[in-house]
């Protein structure tokens, strides 16, 4: 699927895109940047731990609890090579 495909899915979805960086490096450095200089927002990387792994199926339920059911003012992940989405 190319990431305009995916990018539209998303923003179907009522999200807001940002990309940031040509590599994936740059990608996770503009992530973690805007998650510092953004209210509320949290970094969920794919591979903080083996419970984050195995939780994918179970992030949205988390989510809610861990927020007490406040919406988030942002969610940040990878897409694709094995992301939540």
């Amino acid at each position: 699927m190319q990431s305009s495909t995916v990018r539209a899915k998303i923003e179907l979805e009522g999200a807001s895109v940002q990309e940031g960086g040509r590599t994936i490096k740059d990608a996770y450095e503009a992530a973690c940047a805007f998650v510092r200089q953004t209210d509320g927002a949290v970094l969920v990387d794919k591979a903080d731990d083996a419970a984050a792994i195995a939780g994918n199926a179970t992030i949205v339920p988390e989510i809610n609890v861990q927020l007490q059911r406040q919406a988030p003012a942002a969610i940040i992940t990878a897409v694709g090579s094995g992301g939540l989405l």
